[in-house]
């Protein structure tokens, strides 16, 4: 359930597991490729809505979905078998209306064989990608946090209506004339990025020419952090490490407003991310985007146990939550 949630985005159909023995696919394990002409109940389920799950990156089939010895499945292989199995069988879903978007159903099938050869038990993984996570030491961020001291911009003349963006490490603040939104493409740009260098003579001079003033640093970093990691959780994160958030974010930088709710529940409790998503509703991509974008600029705090919070808001609070979203809109509209 969890590796759908993250995949979600890049999926073309939403997926779903079910506990039915009707199913738009079967989920099992390799070796029973071999009893699929052997075992009665094997022998019920359509040949060509089962899929396999293996360990074998070399020498696999088209219809096999790739796991880690933990038998956590790949996300990327998830998504490719997952794509292609909807773009070539047409779901039939009799109870979903035209203007509706189909899901394709699978079911992880436990047929009477060998405990070793059952298939995948979904509720008792904790699921990260093995190679998809977010490296904040590479690209664009990298070179923000990284320790090398100097002033230093880099020339964005090559994107229209773009100027140059300024970073001042030391007096932790950065300069331009472009509103932090339309730096997206600049931050997931997969080209090289070559920061110039210059003197803090040279940088009075150019700031006062265009007119700029200086804005936090940790801002920049914050949304470059959120924008770049595209909902893969960062590098050495253990799914089961308990967090919580030391203190909000501004709250009016883009992407965060929307996460009021997340960042109200974090700061309350200490938990691990599985827990957050469970208790907000929020997806995990988003979730993971928030933390990396909060682990980045030191707000989030590890801690040895769950520590939880509970108390429904009522009707009161949620009607000031919702006013306090409001004004957020309102003043970043301004």
């Amino acid at each position: 359930m969890s590796i759908l949630t993250f995949a979600e985005i890049r999926l073309d159909v939403p997926w779903q597991v079910v506990d039915s023995a009707i199913a738009d696919f079967y989920l099992l394990n390799h070796r029973l490729r071999a009893l699929i002409n052997q075992d009665a109940t094997l022998q019920s389920l359509p040949r060509k809505q089962c899929i396999f799950y293996t360990h074998n990156i070399i020498d696999r089939n088209d219809n096999e979905l790739i796991i880690s010895q933990a038998t956590i499945p790949s996300l990327g292989s998830l998504v490719l078998l997952f794509n292609h199995l909807t773009s070539t069988k047409t779901v039939t879903h009799t109870s979903a209306s035209v203007s509706e978007q189909p899901k394709s159903t699978v079911v992880d099938y436990h047929p009477a064989v060998s405990a070793e050869d059952s298939i995948i038990n979904h509720t008792a993984i904790n699921l990260e990608p093995e190679t998809d996570y977010f490296d904040p030491e590479q690209g664009f961020v990298g070179l923000l946090i990284s320790n090398e001291k100097g002033i230093k911009y880099f020339n964005l003349n090559n994107e229209i209506g773009f100027d140059k963006l300024y970073i001042h490490p030391e007096e932790k603040s950065y300069y331009t004339n472009n509103k932090l939104e339309s730096l997206n493409t600049f931050f997931s740009s997969s080209e090289s990025l070559s920061p110039q260098f210059l003197s803090e003579v040279e940088l009075q001079q150019q700031i006062a020419a265009a007119g700029l003033k200086p804005q936090p640093l940790n801002n920049l970093i914050w949304y470059s952090t959120f924008s770049c990691s595209q909902g893969n959780v960062i590098k050495g994160h253990n799914p089961n490490d308990i967090v919580r958030l030391k203190r909000w974010p501004p709250i009016n930088l883009p992407g965060c407003r929307k996460l009021i709710k997340l960042a109200a529940y974090m700061q309350s409790n200490a938990v691990d991310l599985n827990v957050a998503q469970t208790k907000t509703g929020i997806p995990m991509n988003q979730i993971y985007n928030f933390y990396n974008a909060c682990k980045v600029t030191d707000l989030i705090e590890h801690v040895q146990q769950t520590d939880t919070y509970e108390k429904n808001l009522g009707d009161e609070k949620r009607q000031m939550f919702a006013k306090i979203g409001k004004r957020l809109n309102q003043s970043r509209q301004s």
